[in-house]
């Protein structure tokens, strides 16, 4: 009883940090445009060798998150911009995570793909169901890699990946589920 408690609670923290579902959809443009400037500065500012990543990419794809773990399962979700900055296209997209595994935390955090290979970069932008393992930390502000400093991912996928955590805490181990679907910002 006391676990189910938990989890809700960390559903609904989950839920109230996303803020961007009540936004309308210029709203959500406008935010995701401020997103991606916001964080390309801060990224090039804490890891100056990111600027020769981003000059020699095809494109990147900026994402804002919020997840929450408590023991056994987790749940997030977000919004980002996937932009190809050789024709300067922008897709938008929503993020939902499902978590199995070990661990505890609350946070919000900022991912950031520069993307050197034009495959991955379309994979993204056309949405995608992505499975994965992992071992994360969080509780620095604005701290920049897994959580706990330095570059995650590998150029070998075709892109490098970075997370900027902007705040709460959080020390996991899981199996995950990462599903990106295109958002419609038409109205």
């Amino acid at each position: 009883m006391r676990l189910c408690a938990l989890f809700f609670a960390a559903l609904l923290a989950v839920s109230c940090s996303s803020s961007y579902k009540s936004m309308s959809a210029d709203e959500k443009r406008e935010f995701l445009v401020e997103l991606e400037a916001q964080t390309l500065a801060d990224l090039v500012e804490d890891q100056p060798d990111a600027q020769a990543d981003l000059d020699n990419a095809i494109g990147h794809a900026i994402f804002s998150n919020s997840a929450a773990k408590v023991p056994f399962v987790g749940t997030g979700d977000g919004i980002g911009v996937v932009v190809n900055q050789e024709t300067d296209e922008r897709t938008y997209l929503k993020v939902t995570r499902f978590d199995v595994g070990g661990g505890l935390g609350v946070r919000t955090y900022r991912v950031i793909m520069i993307f050197f290979e034009e495959e991955a970069l379309n994979k993204l932008a056309g949405g995608k169901l992505e499975f994965g393992a992992g071992v994360e930390a969080g509780a620095k502000d604005k701290d920049i890699g897994t959580g706990a400093g330095g570059i995650a991912g590998s150029r070998k996928k075709g892109y490098v990946l970075y997370q900027l955590s902007d705040s709460g805490v959080s020390a996991t181990f899981t199996v995950n589920m990462i599903s990106y679907s295109v958002l419609d910002l038409e109205e």
